[in-house]
């Protein structure tokens, strides 16, 4: 499945527009850090009911700003607060991806991510962990309990960079700001936006060469219709 992950800094967007050009999923930042100055997202809900109304499965991420385990296990129960009542179709992801965290051990961010993981499934849902592949690659995998969904950013490329099974792959960044990686505004967007493919986890028994080829066909196809759905294109 195509889909989109989105936060307050996604005002403007048309979901019926997005479903009709096939995106079927949003992964929505519930919100981040926890107490104080922990804080649900703005946007939550119209990002929810805008994506449920029209049909897209829906899934969340929280943005982590602890740096130790205890906090990220707080970060994780508060992400269970912000979305209690709401719909969980896919899954609930622990993102790390500060300055702060990339300094720390690797010891220490795999304890985080095994703490906030173990607080989503102990609540009944399917945990994740989500960041670029340069930080995924420093976990200590050996010690993530295999039901942990990897979600991974790498934009740009045939493929994802990282040396395990990835279930969910943030391949672009769609837009003309900056740090964009296909350039023009697609259609219900409203300005600069992620864009991930989502996989069946049931298949990733299949040989490399058939993932590869998963890969490289699906990235090709996202961008030609990246490229149809520039404006005035």
């Amino acid at each position: 499945m195509r889909g989109i992950d989105v936060s307050k800094n996604n005002a403007s967007i048309n979901y019926s527009t997005l479903y009709r050009l096939g995106y079927e999923f949003a992964i929505i930042r519930d919100g981040f850090g926890w107490g104080s100055p922990g804080k649900r997202d703005t946007s939550l809900d119209a990002h929810y009911n805008g994506a449920t109304e029209v049909g897209m499965k829906v899934g969340y991420y929280h943005y982590v700003y602890s740096t130790n385990a205890y906090g990220a296990a707080q970060e994780a129960k508060a992400a269970l607060e912000y979305i209690k009542g709401k719909r969980t179709d896919l899954f609930i992801a622990c993102d790390i991806e500060e300055k702060a965290q990339a300094a720390l051990s690797n010891s220490v961010l795999t304890d985080m991510v095994i703490m906030f993981t173990d607080e989503i499934r102990k609540a009944g849902f399917q945990p994740a962990v989500y960041s670029f592949v340069s930080l995924l690659s420093r976990l200590e995998w050996d010690r993530i309990p295999e039901d942990v969904l990897v979600w991974a950013a790498h934009w740009g490329v045939k493929k994802p960079s990282l040396n395990r099974r990835v279930d969910c792959w943030q391949h672009d960044v769609i837009g003309n700001g900056s740090g964009c990686s296909v350039k023009g505004l697609l259609p219900g967007a409203g300005g600069d936006i992620d864009v991930n493919i989502l996989y069946d986890v049931t298949a990733s028994s299949q040989p490399e060469s058939t993932w590869e080829e998963r890969y490289h066909n699906l990235a090709e196809g996202i961008i030609e219709l990246a490229e149809k759905c520039i404006v005035g294109g």
